[in-house]
Formats: C-alpha cells, sequence, structure tokens
C-alpha cells in the first residue's frame, strides 16, 4: 500500500451476519472465541502493524480485541465496551457531562412490572446495544410502554457476540438483554467526529443528520454543519472532556448530539467509538483528507495528518435512497447507467444495497423504513448539492413492485 502498512484482510461481514440472524436462520460460524483465534493465527503467520474495523458491531470490538492481543496499538476492549453498552454509556456520562444527558432509567424486558420507569411521556426507547437504530421507539403513554419493550427487544443470537464480550473482556454484570428509556430529545441532530491519538483529542468535524418529515429515519447528512459556531465549539468542549474522562484512546469516535434551538440546550445521544464510514468521503470532498487515512495511521501508531478545507467542494451530503414500504426489487441501476453518472459528476460515489429479485426488507432495515441505495457528491453549497442529487435519482433505474 501506499502508506508502507502491512495489512491483512480478514473477511468479516457483519452486514451479512446480521442479515441471517434476522431472518432467524443461525450462522455456521459464530462463536467469538473462534474467530478471535482464527485471525491470531492469521497475525502469528504474518508481520503486520496494525489491525483496524471498517464496521462497528462486531468488528470494531474484534478489532480491538485482536490488538489487545497482539500488542498493537487500540483502544482497551472495556472502555470500547463501555460506549457500545448505552447504558454504561449513560452512566459514564453522568459522571462528567450530566447536564447535556436525558433522564434515563433501565429496564428489564424479562420483568412484567414497569411501575419504577418516572419519566415523563413522551419517552424514548432502545436496546442498551443494537445497530441501525433497530429496536428504537417513541412511546407516548404507559399504555404503549409493555407493547413497544416486547418490539424492541433483540434475539438472543444477536447479543450473543456482544454478551460474551462483556463476559470475558469487561468486568461489567449488565449483558445486553436490558432496555433502556430516557427523556425524549427534540431538535436538529449532528455528528460530531474525532479521534485519540496516544492522549490527545482531536475533533475532525461536525456532519448534520437531516430526517425524513415526521420519522427518525436518516434522509441526508451534510457537512459541514449548519449550526452556530459557538454551539459547535460547546459540542467539542463537552466531547474533549467526556473522552478524556473514560480514557478512550488511539481510536476514531462520533458523538451524535441534539441540539434544541427553542432551549439552546445540548444533549448527548450516543457515542460510537469508531469511525463513520458513511462520512469519510464527505471529509474528502471538502477537506482533503478521507478519514480511512486517519483511521490507517491510528492502527499503525502514527500521529494522523489531516488538512482543513482543502477539498474540492465546500459542501457533501451522502442522500440515502429510501422508501416507506417494502417492495420487491425488479430491477436495480446497471454498471453502465452508474459509470454515465460518474463521468457526469466525476467524484460521486453510489451504493446500491437493493437485491434484484428480493424484497428491500432482505436487507436490514431499521425497522420503519427501506433504504436501498446511497448518494454521495459535493457542491457549492447545499442547494447546488441538491440539485445534483435531485438530478442523479432521477436517473437511477430502480424498478420496484408492490408485495402482495
Amino acid at each position: 500500500m501506499n502508506a508502507g502498512y502491512n495489512v491483512i484482510f480478514h473477511q468479516y461481514d457483519g452486514d451479512a451476519l446480521r442479515n441471517i440472524i434476522a431472518r432467524g436462520e443461525k450462522p455456521s460460524i459464530l462463536d467469538p472465541a473462534i474467530i478471535i483465534d482464527n485471525i491470531l493465527h492469521l497475525c502469528d503467520k504474518h508481520s503486520i502493524d496494525g489491525v483496524i474495523s471498517t464496521g462497528d458491531y462486531p468488528g470494531s470490538i474484534f478489532a480491538s480485541i485482536i490488538a489487545h492481543e497482539t500488542g498493537l496499538i487500540g483502544p482497551s476492549p472495556q472502555t470500547l465496551l463501555l460506549c457500545q453498552h448505552k447504558y454504561y454509556a449513560r452512566c459514564a456520562q453522568q459522571d462528567c457531562v450530566a447536564s447535556v444527558i436525558p433522564n434515563f432509567a433501565l429496564i428489564d424486558p424479562n420483568n412484567s412490572n414497569h411501575s419504577d420507569v418516572e419519566l415523563a411521556f413522551p419517552i424514548f426507547i432502545k436496546p442498551v446495544k443494537s445497530v441501525h437504530s433497530i429496536g428504537a421507539y417513541q412511546v407516548n403513554s404507559p399504555q404503549e410502554l409493555d407493547y413497544c419493550i416486547k418490539r424492541a427487544m433483540l434475539p438472543d443470537m444477536f447479543l450473543y457476540q456482544f454478551n460474551w464480550f462483556l463476559q470475558h473482556y469487561s468486568s461489567y454484570t449488565l449483558d445486553a438483554r436490558y432496555l433502556l428509556v430516557e427523556d425524549l430529545l427534540e431538535g436538529v441532530q449532528t455528528t460530531l467526529e474525532g479521534y485519540v491519538y496516544q492522549g490527545e483529542i482531536e475533533v475532525l468535524g461536525i456532519v448534520d443528520s437531516i430526517m425524513f418529515p415526521g420519522t427518525i429515519s436518516f434522509e441526508r447528512f451534510e457537512y459541514p454543519s449548519s449550526l452556530p459556531h459557538c454551539i459547535q465549539k460547546r459540542m467539542i468542549a463537552i466531547t474533549k472532556k467526556f473522552i478524556a474522562n473514560i480514557g478512550l484512546n488511539n481510536t476514531m469516535f462520533n458523538i451524535e448530539f441534539m441540539y434544541n434551538h427553542r432551549t439552546n440546550e445540548i444533549h448527548i445521544i450516543e457515542i460510537n467509538p469508531r469511525m463513520v464510514c458513511q462520512f469519510a468521503d464527505l471529509f474528502e470532498k471538502v477537506d482533503g483528507t478521507n478519514t480511512y487515512a486517519v483511521l490507517l495511521a491510528l492502527a499503525a501508531g502514527k500521529r494522523p495528518v489531516f488538512t482543513q478545507k482543502k477539498g474540492k467542494h465546500a459542501f457533501a451530503a451522502s442522500c440515502v435512497l429510501r422508501i416507506f414500504e417494502d417492495k420487491k426489487v425488479l430491477k436495480v441501476p446497471s454498471s453502465q447507467q452508474i459509470a454515465e453518472l460518474t463521468e457526469q459528476f466525476p467524484d460521486i460515489r453510489i451504493r446500491i444495497r437493493a437485491t434484484e429479485g428480493q424484497k428491500l426488507s432482505y436487507d436490514l432495515q431499521d425497522g420503519r423504513s427501506f433504504r436501498y441505495g446511497l448518494v454521495h457528491l459535493g457542491g457549492s453549497d447545499r442547494e447546488d448539492t441538491r440539485k445534483k442529487f435531485e438530478h442523479i435519482k432521477a436517473q437511477l433505474n430502480f424498478i420496484f413492485e408492490p408485495i402482495e
């Protein structure tokens, strides 16, 4: 590689595994101990500079464990698990940045009595471990709570690996079957991305999350953020205080925030101890540095180099192709169509998530909508980028049919 790193590619398809579990099938290889042994065997056979994962769960935890077991650079598994267990993460936030977290409570779904939940409705419920907002719901009344608890529970098979990680690489006693309920947050959602190198915390940028109206399903992500500079500075200060307090080190991270214009309040939604792959080329388009380069440098124990505002565009967006009804996929855009669009817009990135002949629900979805693709592009500003996207979307030849 140009960076001069020795890299082992270990094929671990987390998306495929989650889809198999969602369909109720038992994966042939699920045991974390076997997976870890296989990767360590590869490490023994080769000289490597570092270990990375471009995925959230379980990839980022596996990468941390492998680094820990081989003495390579990486975050400690226990700190990573603290961040990924939403209840323990809230407790850690309460210790040092209590003013920016909502009131919260833990629910044991196996306990039929939930009368001790003293939060004012509406509230938000979510599993203490999930992906893609699966199992997350707004609860409007006590009467809805039991129903939403049942909907929010994830299959034991999905949580098996996370519980194994907790048991073998942490001192935490609460497993992943629990649910978290907390005050409903309102406002503008953003994601701050950064990294920690040898204890030094650096912020790369803040990306705005735009939802489809009336939903919690993402419509697009926009960079740079439109929030006032003073609000962004507050988010950065909160981030540095919290990251330093938990001792997260030698990794990328992102923190999702909610800013309420009406009250001028900032709240932490959650922390993720990993890069946001979906943002990597947004930063490249605007700043000139792809965050995969940051990830590789950290894994190799080198100080990342990140430029600012050196990209080809002043604005960039990741636009989600999504509908709100399950459909059968009859046709997806051809490689020729995508090549023609790329010729018009040389640095666009198009990812097709749908599979011809399958329902949209075949791919892992958020439970409320159906994502079938992503379009990344840059422009001079938001309006310019939006017009380009509408043109591109109209040229992408998806054909769906209703499900009988």
